[in-house]
């Protein structure tokens, strides 16, 4: 490879770097939270582990939708934690 060519190679690079470090800068947030929040999610937005959440999960003090290896928790379930911790089902 000539030292001209390489130049060009080595710029086409440097640009390609620029351009995606000025695409992850702009990433932002979604505006809006999803509806449906993985058991994982669930516990960041709540401040608990996973495993918190998975036990609740599996008592009935935390309403989840989906199968059991695919389980969301809805929003509204984070929303309604937020005035205290679930009561155990009866």
């Amino acid at each position: 490879m000539t030292a001209a060519a390489e130049a060009r190679v080595l710029r086409a690079l440097d640009d390609l770097r620029d351009a995606m470090g000025a695409m992850l800068a702009e990433r932002r947030e979604p505006a809006e939270s999803p509806a449906l929040l993985t058991l994982t999610a669930a516990a960041r937005a709540i401040g608990c582990s996973r495993a918190t959440v998975t036990r609740w999960a599996d008592d009935g003090r935390l309403r989840t939708v989906g199968g059991r290896k695919a389980r969301r928790v809805p929003r509204s379930e984070i929303e309604r934690l937020a005035a205290g911790p679930p009561e155990p089902a009866r």
